[in-house]
């Protein structure tokens, strides 16, 4: 066999065991990355009661949606504060977009976890609440009239509560929202969102706070 075959078969054995390295570093990744995933799925599960057959599907759902984007993504959005793209319950921006507030389903904690960020988006993070979701606060609204609106409060042990709250016309496109801060029970603060920049899923947050708060 002449040197330049030798070299050759000398690089090709040695691109193939790097190609078969990167391949199994990636599926190993992917598999731990599924395997957090499923675990945080069953974790949630055992919130959901047996008789829902829509409820019972919503883990399954949110495990294969969270891989999905883990897969096409590797973090969140440059700026943002939940770890996860789709694990957002509720965001807006303040003063221009200078600062912003997220709310997180912090399903890659352990537990049964959400989070509280509020930053600048320049990457400052200000103020962080991590709590079990049993401890939030809520309120739906009376669902009376014209108005509609929900909210949920993040409390802290030294006596502050921080609301996040969305609000609409019914029948308007247009959301509104705003974040209250209280100490022991008085507000000290409101801050009204950006025009525009409310995004929220508090509806399905709430559900995930009953679920938390009736289970053993």
């Amino acid at each position: 066999m002449s040197k330049l075959t030798q070299t050759t078969h000398v690089e090709l054995r040695s691109r193939v065991k790097k190609a078969l390295k990167d391949v199994g570093l990636g599926v190993a990744f992917i598999g731990f990355a599924l395997m957090g995933l499923f675990r945080s799925a069953a974790r949630f599960k055992r919130h959901i009661p047996n008789h829902s057959n829509f409820l019972k599907d919503i883990p399954m759902k949110r495990a294969l949606l969270t891989a999905l984007a883990m897969m096409t993504s590797s973090a969140a959005m440059a700026g943002s504060y939940c770890e996860l793209d789709g694990s957002e319950m509720f965001s807006c921006t303040f003063n221009g977009g200078a600062k912003a507030v997220e709310v997180c389903d912090a399903f890659w904690m352990d537990g049964d976890m959400a989070s509280y960020g509020f930053f600048q988006t320049s990457g400052e993070l200000e103020k962080e609440i991590i709590v079990d979701k049993a401890s939030l606060l809520y309120n739906e609204g009376t669902g009376m009239g014209t108005m509609m609106s929900e909210s949920v409060t993040f409390q802290t042990e030294d006596g502050y509560g921080y609301e996040v709250y969305w609000w609409a016309e019914r029948g308007d496109a247009e959301v509104g929202g705003g974040l209250t801060v209280y100490q022991d029970g008085s507000e000290i603060a409101d801050l009204s969102c950006d025009a525009g920049s409310v995004q929220q899923s508090l509806g399905e947050f709430i559900m995930m706070i009953d679920n938390a708060q009736v289970s053993p």
